[in-house]
């Protein structure tokens, strides 16, 4: 590899420093830096690099170079431990230390440019279940980066599911992908102690889908230790606009069609449509008739407390951020989720331990508070979703199950759906000069306040100039299309072109906005011609 097409690693070295245990390295040419105090480089003729590529047994020379050099490029000929030595020699031509075998190297270095093979062959069981089994040639492997995730034609292209870490480079793992499964893919990766990334896949076709294996119980051994304290006010879903309060339903109904349990976040199937949560009629999961959903006056109840509010969001995959007070000397581990989909009138837990993501030294012993995050799915939309995440001290305590009736810590509902627009043709105000009708039909079952803007444009593509933003989806006039559900009145500033492009948004609570735009410009030439000094021509 020539040294003019790589990037060079800088290791800084001081003569005759400590040796520090071996640090790791995924590349051939490095650079080691050098630093002399500038008050004894007069005394220095030169500087020369000792190499021992079996931890000192042997010793070479390499690189020389003048006290004002700032480093030494070094070129490592193949994999394997480097140790380092600066040889000083004075003006009297002596050099320090005369013996490399007799003092401590400067610099200690593993070189590894070889990523982990990873081979991964996986098999689905007649319960439904998957079986994966992977096996890691490694000889500097980082067990704490071992990953293993899934995926299936259920989901994006770009979404995994995690399942528990592994910590065997040899090792299986039985799951559960949930129901309508048509095709799995099962990933391992790890990066080695170098940072050079390995991973395997194996692809297994589900025979018979829509098939799955129930939930299944165990028990663990005891263990003593703290239990790490979530703080629920703090459970939030970033990026939601609005949030809203729908009816309690019925104590005594069950989720029912929860998928089968997977070990990490995965997507929920809907109850029955008797269910009915939130108050939705069950056929088209429409708010009730009675009134906006945005305008309960009080929170709904359980028998343990008033449920949270109502977080709209409009992307499946939603993460929970919480605060953790109360963290024990083992640190945080993962943390168990559990899900509701009656207010928690019965709940489910999600198997297995998602993984927590947290700030760097967020398991420091003892110190807290701590915020953390975990990311789960919502793929049905007209469901509310509750949950409550139990996070895990590193000795596996965590707060119990919770009971019937709990409320959850935070409730999401999924509106990934545009709302649905149309913008009519203008037409003249008859009670106002120079001003223009427009009119408008926006609908969604979460709709916004002020859901309107309008805008104009000389030309197809932009730049677009405001009519009015935030507006009602109210009518201005009485003279509308018979379809129409809004209205306004534009003033016609002066000096505007003859014709327009006319563009209507629309956007709800959940941050959906859907864009009606006329095709070609309309006219919006309101000057009647006055016709003056009519007289009659001559023959």
């Amino acid at each position: 590899m020539g040294m003019g097409s790589i990037t060079w690693a800088c290791l800084l070295l001081a003569v005759h420093q400590a040796p520090p245990q071996e640090n790791f390295l995924n590349a051939r040419d490095f650079e080691i830096g050098i630093r002399i105090n500038p008050q004894r480089r007069s005394n220095l003729r030169q500087l020369t690099l000792l190499v021992s590529h079996d931890r000192g047994a042997t010793w070479e020379v390499g690189p020389q170079e003048p006290p004002t050099a700032k480093a030494f490029r070094y070129h490592a000929k193949e994999d394997g431990p480097y140790w380092f030595i600066v040889q000083e020699e004075d003006t009297n031509g002596q050099p320090n230390p005369r013996d490399p075998a007799r003092v401590r190297p400067s610099q200690c270095l593993i070189v590894d440019t070889v990523k982990p093979k990873i081979e991964v062959t996986a098999e689905h069981l007649s319960n439904g279940d998957i079986r994966a089994h992977w096996n890691i040639s490694e000889q500097n492997p980082d067990e704490s980066s071992l990953r293993l995730e899934y995926h299936t034609n259920t989901m994006r292209p770009d979404q995994w599911t995690p399942l528990p870490s592994p910590t065997k480079l040899q090792d299986e793992k039985q799951f559960n992908p949930g129901n309508g499964v048509r095709e799995v893919i099962v990933r391992v990766r790890m990066q080695d102690r170098a940072s050079n990334p390995g991973q395997g896949e194996a692809k297994v076709v589900v025979a018979g889908a829509g098939a799955s294996a129930g939930p299944t119980g165990g028990s663990e051994g005891s263990t003593f230790g703290v239990i790490p304290t979530v703080r629920s006010e703090q459970i939030a879903t970033p990026g939601t606009l609005t949030s809203r309060q729908t009816p309690q339903p019925k104590a005594d109904t069950s989720p029912q069609g929860l998928p089968a349990p997977t070990g990490g976040p995965q997507p929920m199937q809907p109850p029955p449509e008797e269910l009915n949560p939130g108050g939705r009629t069950p056929a088209t999961g429409a708010p009730p008739a009675s009134g906006n959903p945005e305008q309960h006056a009080t929170a709904p109840e359980t028998p343990h407390g008033a449920l949270p509010a109502l977080k709209l969001v409009n992307k499946r995959e939603v993460r929970l951020d919480f605060e953790v007070g109360k963290v024990g000397p083992s640190g945080l581990g993962g943390a168990n989720v559990y899900v509701t989909l009656n207010e928690g009138a019965t709940w489910t837990p999600l198997q297995g331990e998602f993984p927590l993501n947290s700030p760097a030294g967020a398991d420091a012993h003892g110190s807290g508070p701590i915020h953390g995050s975990v990311t789960v799915q919502l793929p049905n939309e007209k469901m509310i979703y509750g949950f409550i995440v139990a996070v895990k001290s590193k000795a596996g305590l965590a707060r119990p199950a919770p009971k019937s009736g709990e409320p959850p810590q935070v409730r999401v509902e999924l509106d990934a759906s545009a709302p649905k627009a149309q913008l009519f043709s203008p037409t003249p105000d008859p009670s106002q000069p120079n001003s223009l009708i427009l009119s408008w039909s926006a609908a969604d079952r979460n709709l916004a306040n002020n859901p309107i803007t309008i805008e104009w444009a000389e030309r197809k593509e932009g730049p677009w100039n405001p009519i009015g933003d935030q507006l009602p989806n109210s009518s201005a006039t009485g003279t509308l299309p018979a379809e129409a559900t809004g209205s306004y009145v534009w003033q016609l500033p002066e000096r505007m072109p003859s014709r327009v492009y006319l563009k209507l948004t629309v956007i709800d609570t959940a941050g959906n906005k859907a864009v009606a735009q006329a095709d070609k410009p309309v006219l919006i030439d309101l000057s009647v011609p006055e016709t003056r000094n009519i007289v009659v021509a001559p023959h």
